[in-house]
């Protein structure tokens, strides 16, 4: 069998994470400040832009993810329009699960906070498409002057993040909605692998400069 060689996630370095992080904590639009929800959050692109305030608990800190925004393919002969947009269930039963809020993203969404029916995103009834909020990242990304980088890494840096501050794997691989723990460790391998060689330097209790 061949080896497992484990994919190289890339991640947001500190200095873009701090950039994003005073950009959206200064700005007035939702849709900069979801950027950095999503950095606290883990979520992916279509569970965002179907995400509605009902689904948000403040009170109980609790974000609940039970569906997604995809593309699907049109089986409306009359339509001209080959594939449509709906709002469904997440593909997998592990997609559908609570996410804890963090208290440093709390007071902002005490201050963005709309009707239930609303989407988070938008402010509305009506959603905002995932093409759509993906072309107004990339320029929120530019007018920053950070480089562009797909959507999907700030699920990467959620990830990576959590367990290099001491977020267990089994809580992580829940909150990120993945099937399994070994998904979430072959996924992000390299990051438990620091984790291994920082924890096996705590050992000093061996003094090895000791003299004899």
């Amino acid at each position: 069998m061949p080896k497992f060689i484990p994919k190289k996630i890339i991640t947001l370095n500190d200095y873009e994470i701090k950039t994003i992080e005073k950009a959206a904590k200064n700005s007035n639009d939702i849709k900069v400040f979801a950027i950095l929800f999503v950095l606290f959050s883990g979520l992916r692109i279509g569970e965002l832009c179907a995400l509605q305030w009902k689904d948000i608990d403040i009170k109980n800190k609790i974000i609940h993810i039970n569906k997604t925004l995809i593309r699907v393919k049109n089986k409306d002969t009359t339509n001209k329009n080959k594939t449509k947009i709906i709002i469904d269930s997440p593909k997998t039963q592990n997609s559908i699960r609570n996410i804890p809020i963090n208290n440093a993203i709390l007071p902002y969404l005490k201050k963005f906070q709309k009707n239930e029916n609303c989407y988070f995103l938008t402010g509305k009834n009506t959603f905002i498409t995932t093409k759509k909020y993906y072309l107004f990242y990339l320029d929120f990304l530019k007018s920053l002057s950070i480089r562009k980088y797909k959507f999907h890494i700030l699920r990467h840096t959620f990830a990576t993040r959590s367990l290099l501050c001491g977020v267990d794997i089994k809580s992580l691989s829940e909150i990120l909605g993945h099937s399994s723990v070994k998904t979430t460790l072959d996924l992000y391998v390299h990051v438990t692998d620091s984790e291994k060689l920082f924890q096996i330097n705590k050992l000093t209790f061996l003094n090895l400069s000791q003299s004899y």
